[in-house]
């Protein structure tokens, strides 16, 4: 496998853990067990991904460009680390006590879940580090539609698996030994 495709993979992997345990990812599975997983659940996802992670792509292009050259691993390396704390922060996630069936309501709320979290950080980090590429874009929004249909497939069993806390400080730890170890070797 050459570098392109691995980093690729690596970028899908990370958005699709980094997306476990999630509001966006709660939320779907709540909206999944109430009014089904239909196509309107299915396009508000794409929908809401798609707009997220180009938004947080285009911001990580243009903050690189800004920083410069010689900041950018500060940069990527902030970034990195409040993803993390992300990570271990509690996702408290109240649910809507009448949900709607309006694709662009549906929509507009997991965009606001995802302005701030995680696997968007994450987007943020690889295009500042690696600059523009569809590939890359789009290796990041599969990573997080598959953990939203994941939710849509799950429903109200995702709600009820006990081990989210215990996975995502476990990925924030890797997160930041990743990091450390990029330090290192460079």
């Amino acid at each position: 496998m050459d570098l392109y495709a691995a980093t690729l993979l690596t970028v899908f992997l990370a958005t699709l853990l980094a997306s476990q345990g999630g509001r966006d990812q709660l939320l779907v599975a709540s909206l999944s067990h109430r009014l089904g997983a239909g196509p309107g659940l299915v396009l508000a996802s794409v929908l809401a991904v798609c707009v997220s992670t180009a938004a947080w792509g285009w911001l990580g292009m243009q903050a690189s460009t800004i920083v410069g050259e010689d900041r950018r691993s500060a940069l990527v390396t902030i970034a990195m680390i409040v993803a993390a704390i992300l990570l271990v922060a509690p996702s408290r996630l109240t649910l809507p006590k009448e949900p709607t069936r309006s694709i662009g309501a549906t929509a507009l709320v997991l965009i606001m879940r995802q302005l701030l979290d995680a696997p968007r950080l994450l987007t943020f980090a690889g295009f500042a580090c690696l600059g523009s590429s569809w590939d890359l874009s789009a290796a990041a929004a599969l990573g997080s539609l598959f953990a939203l249909a994941q939710a849509m497939v799950m429903g109200s069993r995702l709600h009820q698996w006990p081990h989210w806390r215990r996975l995502r400080i476990t990925l924030a730890i890797t997160l930041l030994g990743a990091m450390l170890a990029s330090f290192l070797v460079s």
